[in-house]
């Protein structure tokens, strides 16, 4: 049974934010920020491998001002969430974490949920709502697609693998972030310190389980096959936010998905490449709610 367990309560621009852990089995929790109205709608917001619900900062707020309940999850293995014991983080075992929230966030309110998911969270996001389809509303995806890039990948899991060496500062893994994402270096990086973690040697580290640089996180062999699997069963409205640079998602992709899914919808947002996306909320959380205020509406 999932239980909320309070840890902190902030309030930022007279938005209250509540951090949570949710209790998925016997010692193993994942945390979660919520924002918005308890009675509201729900809104379900799942990062992409190697970031953290921090991603959805924005997003959480703009939601809560829309008038959504907005609930940002790190997944497990990533931020403040406990690491999978058995080191398990195929995108079908996120999606059995998320099928279990949304059976247990649906016992005191069975409103369905809307699910926005970027990369890897919307691969398990679209796994888990074929599963459980009475409980989710409509589908975000997030530069997400069955097929995508041998290279783009590739790259993605370059970054990973040196990623989980470790970075002797703030300002090498700064510099790394941006060569990596081309990107202009930050004059100040210190904010990078607060999703970072320190081990006993004192190297940093990214907060998520190194095991996910292996080589079957990134590009797993069953992993196209399961997601165009769900992609076919889904009867629900599905958005794809693309990203115009990315590195995983390119045109012959997206096309595919169509064919799979004709009635899918797409929005491509210029000068954004893949590992940005969840940090660009603003550029892309008005189509999102344009899409939610038809498919999952605020009541008046």
């Amino acid at each position: 049974m999932t239980v909320p367990q309070a840890r902190k309560v902030t309030v930022t621009e007279e938005i209250r934010v509540t951090s949570l852990r949710f209790r998925l089995a016997d010692n193993f929790f994942l945390a979660a920020d919520v924002a918005g109205p308890d009675d509201a709608p729900k809104v379900l917001l799942l990062h992409g491998g190697a970031q953290s619900r921090r991603a959805w900062s924005r997003g959480l707020m703009q939601l809560a001002k829309a008038g959504y309940h907005a609930i940002a999850v790190d997944t497990r293995g990533h931020g403040d969430s406990d690491w999978a014991p058995d080191g398990l983080y195929a995108a079908q075992h996120w999606a059995e974490d998320f099928e279990r929230l949304l059976i247990d966030l649906g016992r005191d309110d069975p409103r369905p949920i809307a699910i926005v998911g970027a990369s890897r969270g919307g691969q398990s996001a679209l796994i888990a709502a074929v599963e459980q389809p009475s409980r989710v509303s409509c589908l975000v995806l997030v530069d997400m697609t069955p097929q995508t890039s041998s290279e783009g990948a590739e790259k993605i899991g370059w970054f990973l693998k040196r990623s989980a060496r470790g970075f002797r500062s703030v300002a090498e893994a700064s510099e790394f972030l941006a060569t990596f994402s081309n990107r202009p270096s930050p004059e100040n990086a210190d904010g990078l310190r607060r999703i970072m973690r320190e081990d006993s040697s004192g190297l940093l580290f990214w907060q998520w389980d190194p095991r996910i640089a292996e080589d079957d996180f990134v590009r797993p062999p069953s992993e196209p096959v399961i997601v165009e699997a769900a992609a076919r069963r889904t009867t629900h409205p599905v958005l794809l936010i693309r990203a115009g640079k990315s590195e995983l998602v390119r045109d012959q992709d997206v096309a595919h998905f169509r064919s799979v899914l004709p009635s899918l919808q797409v929005v491509e947002i210029p000068n954004i490449g893949h590992m940005l996306t969840a940090d660009s909320n603003d550029t892309f959380m008005p189509p999102v709610l344009d899409f939610l205020s038809r498919h999952h509406r605020v009541s008046p």
